[in-house]
């Protein structure tokens, strides 16, 4: 649609309606609440389109949940056990999974926000996020924040290709992050991929499948897709993890 004031309707003489200054036109104190207001809803507002260019699909919002807390479960006010990691030290990187930013703000009044870390190319959500956002791109997969190295301690990976080569750049960025463990074992690691990488993701990476827990997108997908940890879930499905003979999830 035409905008009306300069150009008019098409063939008729331009309109000299004066333009609206708000500046001018609004107290300062006015002025003052509209900016402020707008800041809130920039901040507040839906979350950014799916860019199907960046092979971008959202989790479904209780998908989004049940990820958060399995890698919430790794977090204790104190440090009582071995598994266990003191909140006070140990952040968690979300690796090109936006979509779990926003579930995370509703997540018990968004307390464990801080603690997050989102590794993504999509600068949109540096605006919507800027106190978590680091730009990432798996290409360049050791151009990382200088600050965060080595202070990783639990990971959320989703590649936006589904294949072994791509998911080596993510684990290369992982080492580099990873906070050093006193037994030298790697730190917790939930991955988001094909399940036609089980086998793969195994042998190479130590993963296996969640099978009970089904990975729901709110965009439909060709591919299906599966959860995986590097050790027996907390708060996903510890069974099913365990017996590797399990049919693969069927996906909706």
């Amino acid at each position: 649609m035409q905008a009306l004031g300069t150009s008019g309707r098409r063939g008729e003489k331009n309109c000299d309606v004066p333009k609206l200054d708000l500046e001018s036109e609004l107290s300062q104190h006015t002025m003052a609440m509209l900016k402020e207001h707008l800041a809130e809803a920039a901040l507040e507002g839906p979350e950014p389109k799916e860019n199907y260019g960046l092979a971008q699909f959202w989790y479904s919002p209780e998908t989004a949940k049940e990820i958060l807390l399995e890698a919430l479960t790794h977090f204790t006010t104190g440090a009582g056990t071995d598994d266990t990691t003191d909140i006070d030290n140990g952040l968690v990187a979300i690796l090109s999974a936006p979509s779990l930013m926003a579930p995370a703000q509703e997540l018990e009044g968004g307390k464990h926000l801080p603690k997050l870390r989102l590794f993504e190319i999509d600068e949109r959500f540096g605006v919507q996020w800027p106190d978590n956002f680091h730009r990432y791109d798996y290409n360049d997969a050791t151009v990382l924040p200088s600050e965060l190295l080595g202070k990783i301690a639990v990971f959320v990976i989703d590649p936006p290709r589904l294949n072994m080569e791509t998911l080596r750049e993510y684990f290369l960025s992982t080492r580099l992050l990873a906070r050093s463990k006193a037994d030298g074992s790697c730190p917790p690691c939930i991955v988001v991929t094909s399940t036609a990488l089980e086998e793969a993701v195994r042998g190479e990476f130590g993963l296996r499948p969640v099978k009970d827990f089904e990975v729901i997108h709110t965009s439909k997908l060709g591919n299906p897709l599966q959860a995986y940890t590097n050790y027996p879930p907390k708060h996903l499905n510890d069974a099913a993890w365990k017996d590797c003979q399990q049919e693969n999830v069927v996906f909706k």
